[in-house]
């Protein structure tokens, strides 16, 4: 066959396939992605080999189909929407990406694997499908608007969160990665930056002009060229292409015209993802599969229940209702697209072996084809766990509920709290600031030096412990400023307002350990040469510190007295004016 011909017959055949797939699916109630995943498993060269499919379009047709989604998403989510959701997504995805690395990692030490397949393990399991995800959700009716937005925001900044997560694991791991830490965030911050700046100033304007001047057609091929353009940068910079064609959307949703892409995106979006989670079904092998089966299906577990603790945990702290935080967490239980591409990067690598790749593979699509039927029955699982929970448990977990609503509900009413909250959130964003800086400051010092690498990892560890020992007890500072909304008079309200603050201090503690966790371990200097273990010399260090404590604590108290006198001298001064 000519090369026209065995295009036309390859579309021809995966759309036929996957069209009748997907309606005899229906039938039996299961969504149409399923339907699409079981036709590329059955167009795979590991079952009819007769009929080659050819694996670089599909490629590059799955590709297509994931910017046109993230497209999609922008243009609906538009920049307010963005705003809205920025601040608890943020908060949620801080929490659970470093928990569910945690996990991931943990969980590959007790099954017995080196440390490198460890953290690759703990990686891959960190980041759901945005794909997946988004498509399933539309069909979803447990998942309103406002918490289809919350899940948008929190696939978006797991994107740019699994890019620096992979940077910091990929040394250790033993792949290669696109650069340091310092150099991805930077990156991501430049790219971030310009976009939007310059595309706010520009991109709306522009398009409102070719929608007045030009047919709509016109106005199609310029807005989806532009978000392509972006695409490619944001591929060519060591990100995901999904990154840059939702900042694409982001700034084209600001145009009057924004009504007119959508409904103009949105057939060729359907058409194209209907590939994209058919090229998932033809990287099926059976064999291997069938082999590794008890390691997919343990791995697929690790991950639901990692992912509904780990966005349960965050959504709690965002003060979402334990009901709507259930529904958010299980309609996520679907592993990244981006698992696949770093387990071939691992098994190119001699990280991981043939069975342990073929095993995440066959996770991710386990949790693909079971998202559809977790989601739709969350409230049933729900109703399910509450109904089974022990009643003194129950009764536990319904106050500490019905306390944290009360005592946020009351923070928001009194301008004092909000104050004081402000002032220590204040104090800890300098404190972590100061962190940073420190570990930077340090980990260029070990660069311009190759002695003395040792005595500038001991000075990191001296200088950061006092701001790990402030950011506690400002954390804890704040939980009792949130609990003072609560009367103290009867000895009813002092049992609910001792449990209350318990509440509060240990999921501000918890939150507290994850984002140090996430950003010491990855910038703490790591000299070569040790003669005991960093950890013993930790631990050493925190007895020198504890000993010399008022020396070290005054010199810090003075420091950030001083930076935090500028930021309210700044912010009083604006407020003036």
């Amino acid at each position: 066959m000519s090369t026209e011909t065995t295009l036309l017959f390859n579309i021809t055949l995966m759309l036929v396939i996957a069209g009748i797939c997907s309606i005899l699916l229906k039938k039996i109630k299961l969504p149409a992605i399923i339907g699409y995943i079981f036709a590329g498993f059955l167009l795979s060269p590991y079952i009819f080999q007769e009929v080659v499919i050819n694996q670089d379009l599909v490629s590059i047709f799955s590709s297509i189909g994931i910017v046109l989604l993230m497209f999609y998403i922008g243009l609906e989510l538009n920049l307010g929407g963005l705003k809205k959701v920025a601040s608890y997504a943020a908060t949620i995805v801080i929490i659970e990406m470093p928990l569910m690395v945690i996990i991931g990692y943990t969980a590959g030490v007790l099954m017995g694997y080196a440390l490198g397949e460890a953290l690759f393990l703990g990686v891959v399991i960190s980041c759901a499908s945005t794909a997946v995800v988004l498509g399933i959700m539309r069909d979803n009716k447990n998942i309103d608007y406002r918490l289809s937005r919350a899940v948008t925001g929190i696939l978006v900044l797991e994107d740019i969160g699994f890019i620096i997560i992979l940077a910091v694991a990929s040394p250790i791991m033993g792949t290669t990665s696109s650069g340091s830490i310092f150099s991805t965030l930077l990156i991501i911050a430049i790219f971030i930056g310009i976009t939007v700046v310059i595309g706010l100033t520009i991109i709306p304007r522009f398009l409102e002009w070719v929608n007045k001047h030009y047919p709509g057609e016109i106005l199609f091929l310029v807005g989806t060229g532009f978000a392509f353009g972006l695409a490619l940068i944001s591929s060519s910079l060591g990100l995901s292409e999904a990154i840059g064609a939702f900042l694409a959307g982001i700034l084209i949703s600001q145009a009057d015209c924004c009504d007119t892409m959508i409904r103009k995106v949105e057939p060729m979006k359907e058409m194209f993802m209907a590939i994209f989670f058919l090229s998932i079904g033809m990287q099926l092998d059976p064999t291997l599969m069938w082999s590794g089966l008890g390691l997919a299906i343990l791995i697929a577990v690790i991950f639901v229940l990692g992912k509904v603790l780990s966005i349960g945990i965050g959504c709690m702290v965002a003060n979402f209702r334990s009901r709507s935080a259930f529904f958010v967490a299980t309609s996520m239980v679907a592993m990244g697209e981006f698992s696949f591409v770093v387990a071939k990067q691992a098994l190119d690598a001699n990280v991981i072996t043939n069975g342990l790749y073929a095993s995440i593979v066959g996770a991710a699509v386990i949790t693909m084809i079971a998202l559809p039927l977790v989601s739709k029955s969350s409230p049933k699982l729900f109703n399910w766990f509450v109904k089974h929970l022990p009643k003194r448990a129950f009764e536990t977990l319904d106050r500490m509920e019905n306390s944290r609503l009360e005592v946020r509900a009351k923070v928001a009413r009194s301008e004092h709290a909000k104050h004081m909250i402000r002032r220590q959130l204040l104090y800890v964003i300098i404190d972590v600031v100061y962190v940073i800086a420190v570990l930077l400051g340090i980990n260029v010092l070990v660069l311009l030096y190759s002695t003395g690498q040792v005595i500038l990892f001991i000075v990191a560890v001296v200088m950061v412990l006092p701001a790990l020992v402030h950011m506690s007890k400002r954390m804890r500072v704040i939980s009792e400023i949130m609990v003072s909304t609560i009367p103290n008079e009867s000895g009813k309200d002092r049992s609910k307002r001792l449990q209350a603050f318990k509440f509060f201090n240990n999921v501000n503690s918890m939150a507290l350990f994850v984002l140090m966790l996430g950003i010491i371990l990855p910038l703490l200097p790591k000299p070569e040469g040790l003669p005991i273990s960093p950890i013993g010399i930790v631990l050493a260090l925190a007895i020198v510190v504890w000993l010399a404590w008022d020396t070290i604590n005054s010199r810090y108290d003075k420091v950030a007295a001083i930076l935090s006198r500028s930021f309210t001298d700044l912010k009083e001064d604006d407020d003036h004016h």
